[in-house]
């Protein structure tokens, strides 16, 4: 089956104006602009339990409750574990189950690769779907690249797996008008030096804490603002191999702090016909 629905994922590293340039793009023309942060985003996997059918089932002989909190997609069900906590605190052994399963853990050591791919890509297929009725064209913040190769890269996966994990996104999607814009500085430390700047110390200093204590962060021994910036430098590599694959059209347009207005006719010279 054919769409003419246009997706639009605008991706780079932090501090390039990802949400800035969703936003506008949204203002001229009305087309659904969804925010990393906002209702519904896609690859949201947080307390996300993505469970095989056939472990499903014989958790449910114990907890027959657990059918009102499922989805089923493909060989998966997917349970929010916030959800069954707030309606059973006192089922420790459930909850503990479910836990196992978690999705968005980059920690869990349950959560082996050859499960957390299929799986994932299982429930971003689903959201997706979901969104077909939201009009024609909608432009996604960070959806296709940031946080799926944070989520895998954070797990010291291998960069060709991340690769081939990005092409089984765009292939699932092939249905839709696939578009990317990749905003990016002239390279990653001054990227990341901006992102401290604008976001603040709150944030770098979670945020460089977080990637230290992943696996990858571990294995790399990245600690630190100079551990920040290494990982996101590796991140930016991806990206660019991936996008070089050529798995979906991709615009890219570099950011500075005095060519914005000339960004944005840029962008709208491109895009303007197609959204």
């Amino acid at each position: 089956m054919c769409t003419n629905k246009t997706l639009y994922f605008i991706e780079g590293l932090p501090g390039v104006g990802k949400t800035t340039i969703c936003e506008w793009i949204h203002e001229k023309t009305g087309a659904k602009c969804i925010l990393e942060n906002g209702l519904n985003y896609p690859n949201d996997l947080y307390k996300i339990a993505g469970i095989p059918l056939d472990v499903y089932n014989k958790i449910c002989c114990n907890f027959s409750m657990l059918s009102d909190f499922v989805e089923q997609h493909g060989m998966y069900t997917y349970v929010n574990i916030e959800e069954v906590r707030n309606c059973f605190p006192n089922q420790y052994k459930l909850l503990n189950i479910l836990s196992e399963w978690d999705i968005g853990d980059e920690f869990n050591p349950y959560m082996t690769l050859s499960h957390y791919i299929p799986c994932s890509l299982e429930f971003l297929k689903n959201r997706f779907t979901q969104l077909e009725q939201n009009g024609d064209s909608i432009i996604f913040d960070s959806v296709w690249l940031q946080n799926p190769i944070n989520e895998l890269l954070s797990r010291n996966v291998d960069n060709e797996t991340i690769i081939k994990y990005c092409s089984s996104f765009a292939e699932m999607l092939k249905k839709y008008n696939l578009n990317c814009i990749y905003l990016k500085r002239n390279n990653s430390d001054e990227t990341i030096k901006f992102a401290r700047y604008a976001k603040g110390e709150v944030w770098t200093n979670r945020v460089a804490e977080l990637i230290s204590k992943t696996p990858y962060g571990i294995a790399h021994k990245l600690e630190g603002f100079d551990g920040m910036i290494k990982y996101f430098s590796t991140r930016a590599k991806i990206e660019q191999e991936v996008i070089s694959r050529g798995f979906i059209k991709c615009l890219q347009y570099t950011v500075n702090e005095n060519n914005w207005d000339e960004l944005r006719e840029l962008i709208w010279e491109d895009v303007k016909n197609i959204l």
